[in-house]
């Protein structure tokens, strides 16, 4: 029911754009060929690598486009109520915002924007959407929750975007369970209650009564990891109680990763980094993993409780070959983390990690990259 405008300045950007659209019958989106920026004017726009790429410039060579502010674009197309802004527009993001000051006040939508570009961080941002009455927050993928970000943080590496949220759409979000403004202790899981809800999943099915004498044993901070972690997947908690759960989780699997490594440390590790969103430490993690899974040294990793690498996992049972299901499920979390899209490189996890498998239950998306992947370099083995 809701209606979508696409700005996009490129010609041919905006082409392709409106013949996808075309091609996929969408009626509530409309392509609106010009360029952002704090107020109407022209401008230079200068190709980058790709379509996506491209931005603005008076000091070169390129094509002559309209520019125009979102506040009187808006006020020409009827465009109100907006409920979410995204801006990407290679480092002038605080242009479009100057020219946008009269939505934000009016509909005060949540806004999206490029926050690192080209391994440079776009640190004028802050100041202006501050000006806007906006705070910012990042988003944290395991509970899909935004959580504040603070611009004294240092960001992941892959973190490519940050949020930004007036208070009246903030206290709309929190309402919805949807942003957090600040953490709450609240309680941890029982101990076992923790080591059931992780045993009662596929990948763990039988290990129940190990486990469970296994916890007892474990390094304290390793149970009380897995304990926030269970815990923070409790819809039933408040967000931020379940926010707190995961960074807790976070930060002791982290200094145990570094001081007190196993395959299952490394394991639960990577997961919760990853959902945590720091995705960087979890790739790096990746790395160690697939070394020891290569070496033989996780061939007893189901002796304690532990949480697989990827998600999927979760529910595929390792049926007797242990090692070939945490060398896959390490195997597949690399390939989703390690870049944004496998168009960016020209090997595979199993290449890049030098880990091989004979596991070939993959899940149905990797195994959709192997194929694409394969009809890219039809010369390579690609498993």
């Amino acid at each position: 029911a809701g209606r979508v405008w696409a700005i996009e300045p490129g010609a041919r950007a905006s082409e392709y754009l409106s013949r996808s659209i075309a091609a996929n019958c969408f009626a509530n989106i409309e392509v609106l060929t010009c360029a952002l920026g704090a107020a109407d004017g022209r401008g230079v726009l200068v190709a980058g690598n790709g379509p996506e790429t491209c931005r603005l410039d008076e000091r070169a060579e390129g094509a002559t486009v309209a520019i125009r502010a979102l506040d009187s674009l808006a006020a020409e197309h009827g465009i109100g109520d907006i409920d979410f802004v995204k801006i990407d527009v290679e480092g002038a993001e605080v242009s479009v915002l100057e020219g946008t000051a009269q939505l934000l006040a009016r509909d005060a939508p949540l806004v999206m924007l490029e926050y690192r570009a080209d391994k440079s961080v776009n640190e004028d941002v802050f100041a202006s959407l501050y000006r806007h009455g906006y705070d910012c927050y990042r988003l944290v993928p395991g509970l899909n929750l935004l959580a504040p970000f603070y611009e004294s943080e240092e960001a992941d590496e892959y973190q490519l975007n940050i949020f930004a949220a007036g208070a009246r759409r903030a206290t709309r979000l929190a309402a919805e369970r949807l942003l957090v403004r600040a953490t709450d202790t609240g309680n941890a899981q029982q101990d076992v209650a923790a080591v059931d809800a992780l045993a009662g999943l596929p990948y763990a099915a039988g290990h129940a009564p190990q486990w469970r004498n296994a916890f007892a044993r474990v390094h304290p901070d390793y149970r009380a990891a897995l304990c926030a972690y269970v815990a923070a997947l409790d819809a039933r908690r408040a967000s931020a109680q379940r926010l707190h759960g995961l960074e807790t989780a976070y930060q002791r699997l982290k200094e145990l990763f570094s001081t007190r490594f196993s395959p299952g440390i490394a394991a639960s590790f990577i997961r919760v980094a990853r959902a945590y969103g720091q995705r960087a430490e979890a790739v790096a993690a990746c790395r160690r993993l697939a070394t020891a899974v290569a070496k033989g040294e996780a061939d007893n990793i189901f002796a304690q409780p532990f949480l697989p690498p990827w998600p999927h996992y979760d529910y595929v049972d390792p049926a007797g070959d242990d090692r070939g299901w945490l060398g896959a499920a390490t195997i597949e979390c690399f390939e989703h983390l390690f870049q944004f899209s496998s168009y960016y490189k020209n090997q595979l996890a199993p290449e890049a990690l030098g880990l091989t498998t004979e596991w070939r239950r993959w899940s149905p998306s990797f195994a959709r990259r192997i194929e694409l992947f394969s009809r890219r370099f039809p010369v390579r083995d690609t498993h």
